[in-house]
């Protein structure tokens, strides 16, 4: 766990219970008792940003693809890292800081993909939100389905490896897409041209995967997203969704752009794969769960101050609390007549308490 600060915070105000409350609080118009007033002030809990606390959980998916397919499209030209299976496909829940390394393996023998080559394929490994977005398969309000964002994507062959990319300018991950496609579309051709070349020539840190229906695990997952038209494309799985096919990347990498922009959950990625032989491949990943915890500061303390007052005048009184995390504390003060100060910040201290004055 990483060492914890502990910041002490203070804040004075001047007393303004009087003035606002006056006599009808106080029975004695002359006198009172602040001890009475201050002793059933409860300081209402200052806010601070909230993180995620407690577990994390998510989807992790592993797509076996090829990126060199034996789907071909209306054109009779090759797809691009086409979809073959999931060799992964669970949900793991990971608390603070925590990591979990696994390894997967994927055996095609017997099936239509038994013969796999070690140059050609490639694992990426996907993790979903398992908070649900309405989402829609024709944009803006058609079709729609739950969307269970990309928070992370991480890829390899059987000699290159790609973590999920945290620390690139303007992204918070990998991108992921899902492409939606069929090979009797006579569109679907631009979809798969437009999206290879910005694999190819850009930068940007993303992955795709061709889902073409004649394979029926495509077909399986892409009916997930109500899919009605090919091409259509699920960015970070329909945080953006583009259908119909363009020969405009712009229309592609700007949709890469906004979903890399996203708040995630911030989490390490990273995923290698082995060729075993025959038609088998061996996976290994891990994932770190590196969200920090906010935790919410102390319950301040009853107000200190004088404990007698005359009406009308003002006094000042102290409250003094702590954030584990040293951020940024409010107050709300309650003058118990049912009336409250806005919230106020308390100025961060650099040599001990500094006090903040409230009217």
């Amino acid at each position: 766990m990483r060492p914890r600060a502990r910041h002490i915070v203070s804040a004075i105000v001047l007393l303004a219970a009087i003035t606002l409350s006056g006599a009808t609080v106080l029975a004695d118009e002359t006198n009172y008792s602040v001890a009475n007033v201050v002793s059933s002030q409860q300081v209402i809990q200052p806010v601070s940003g909230q993180g995620d606390k407690g577990d994390y959980s998510c989807r992790l998916r592993i797509y076996v693809v090829e990126p060199f397919s034996r789907f071909v499209d209306a054109s009779a030209a090759h797809y691009d890292f086409g979809f073959l299976d999931f060799m992964y496909n669970s949900e793991i829940t990971l608390a603070y800081q925590e990591s979990l390394t696994d390894t997967v393996t994927w055996d095609a023998s017997g099936t239509d993909f038994d013969d796999i080559t070690e140059g050609n394929i490639m694992a990426i490994a996907v993790a979903f939100s398992n908070e649900g977005q309405r989402s829609f398969s024709v944009p803006p309000d058609s079709f729609p389905f739950d969307a269970f964002y990309v928070e992370a994507t991480a890829a390899a062959t059987t000699t290159e490896q790609w973590s999920n990319a945290t620390s690139e300018p303007g992204f918070t991950h990998t991108v992921f897409v899902e492409e939606g496609t069929s090979q009797t579309c006579g569109y679907c051709p631009r979809t798969r041209q437009a999206l290879f070349a910005i694999h190819t020539f850009d930068s940007y840190p993303f992955f795709y995967a061709a889902m073409v229906t004649q394979n029926p695990k495509a077909g399986a997952r892409l009916s997930e997203h109500d899919m009605y038209y090919v091409p259509t494309c699920y960015f970070d799985d329909g945080y953006e969704v583009y259908v119909g096919g363009n020969t405009d990347q712009s229309v592609y990498s700007s949709r890469i752009i906004s979903s890399g922009a996203r708040d995630v959950h911030d989490l390490d990625l990273e995923i290698s794969l082995n060729w075993l032989g025959g038609a088998e491949i061996e996976a290994i990943f891990t994932i770190t769960n590196n969200e920090l915890i906010n935790e919410p500061p102390d319950i301040p303390s009853t107000p200190g101050g004088v404990s007698e007052g005359t009406v009308s005048t003002d006094y000042q009184f102290t409250a003094t609390t702590t954030d584990p995390d040293a951020n940024a504390v409010y107050y709300k003060w309650d003058w118990g007549n049912g009336e409250e100060s806005d919230w106020k910040p308390a100025r961060r201290p650099t040599n001990g308490p500094t006090p903040e004055r409230m009217t």
